[in-house]
């Protein structure tokens, strides 16, 4: 145990730009950076996303996650490499907002607690693994609930959440107003008012009947969307699911299912959250990308019932966040993929970086899926 009264003093003693800095170095080397593989024609949407650029119905479903590569051509970012970039700069924008979130609202030890429970999640290490559109949209959720208590304000980000990509946002904003009502009813306090999960569930639906309008006065047409690729390889992807489900259902949520039964324990009667956690679950047979998708559909409930729940955070000990951080350093990263276990890219990152630079190792002309089965 000495090991661990080790680690509690490291967590919650050290200087915060010591632990900061540490746990970035140490999250890269268990994840890596990559980026999505298809943030190539996202950034043929970024060229000109006042048309679309897709002939193939496949790839319609891209001009739908479309307030990013908007963003992009309204900075003038002209070449992929900066495309990229981009939405790296979103990616640390997101950490370094909830890292200011945290230590404003909390004291120095919930909010280091809160920091340790974030990294843990996939989430974190998603957006990061993927980088691309994802990015904006876990930023749009944070920002959403960053004001809670402004409901008018987080029903305008839900808008541009709705821009961004509908379907995580509205099936997320859908369970968490369901699951609010249902512990209103039984009798379970919300960790926000009910008027904060409205404005969210309206703002997203707002965000889309405006993108449908923006769509309709430029003409652009879309011919199918992600019910169309659905469609078309349903069998494939659920037959995946049911050969893999037990990893699959784990990397949801990786260590972070600890941290649900461990809010279960305290709260034995919140079917509410009965209702958040269980029913994406549901989902899991009709995506390719399993952890991707579903972690970021998490990520709302992890905010409100985890991270930002200052009741829920009193109740963590040191010891026991640095017990479940201990056991993220000792597991290996694992990320499912159409039911594929995916690991660490990071040296994928590095091979890559170095070629790049100093033209060591061999590198694959076509890369995108280099690292990945």
């Amino acid at each position: 145990m000495n090991l661990l009264v080790k680690l509690e003093g490291w967590i919650f003693k050290s200087p915060l730009w010591a632990l900061c800095l540490c746990l970035f170095i140490v999250f890269f080397i268990k994840t890596g950076f990559w980026y999505i593989p298809n943030l190539e024609l996202s950034f043929q949407i970024a060229q000109n996303p006042f048309k679309n650029p897709f002939s193939d119905p496949n790839a319609h479903y891209l001009m739908t996650t479309w307030l990013s590569p908007y963003l992009a051509w309204l900075f003038g970012i002209k070449t992929w490499f900066r495309f990229f970039l981009f939405h790296f700069f979103i990616c640390l924008l997101f950490s370094l907002i909830y890292l200011a979130v945290v230590f404003h609202r909390y004291t120095n030890e919930q909010a280091r607690i809160a920091l340790i429970a974030l990294i843990i999640f996939p989430v974190m290490g998603s957006i990061y693994y993927w980088i691309g559109p994802d990015a904006l949209t876990v930023l749009l959720i944070l920002l959403i609930f960053c004001s809670s208590s402004k409901p008018w304000l987080a029903f305008g980000i839900a808008i541009l959440l709705g821009m961004q990509h509908f379907e995580q946002g509205v099936l997320a904003a859908t369970m968490l107003l369901l699951g609010a009502i249902l512990n209103h009813a039984s009798k379970n306090k919300n960790t926000f008012s009910i008027y904060f999960y409205i404005a969210f569930f309206l703002g997203v639906i707002a965000g889309k009947a405006l993108q449908i309008e923006i769509f309709q006065a430029l003409g652009i047409i879309i011919n199918s969307g992600r019910a169309y690729v659905l469609e078309k390889h349903f069998t494939n992807i659920a037959t995946q699911f049911a050969l893999n489900f037990q990893f699959i259902v784990w990397s949801t949520m990786g260590l972070g299912w600890l941290v649900a039964f461990f809010y279960i324990n305290l709260h034995p009667k919140a079917w509410g959250f009965y209702l958040n956690l269980l029913l994406p679950l549901f989902l899991l047979p009709l995506v390719a990308d399993e952890t991707r998708v579903l972690s970021i559909i998490y990520f709302p409930l992890v905010l409100n019932y985890f991270l930002l729940n200052p009741h829920f955070l009193n109740n963590i000990s040191r010891t026991q966040a640095s017990f479940v951080f201990l056991l993220w350093l000792i597991l290996p990263w694992g990320w499912a993929l159409s039911g594929a276990v995916e690991v660490s890219v990071f040296p994928y990152t590095v091979m890559n970086i170095a070629h790049k630079f100093l033209g060591w190792f061999d590198v694959p002309a076509y890369h995108d899926y280099w690292p990945f089965h």
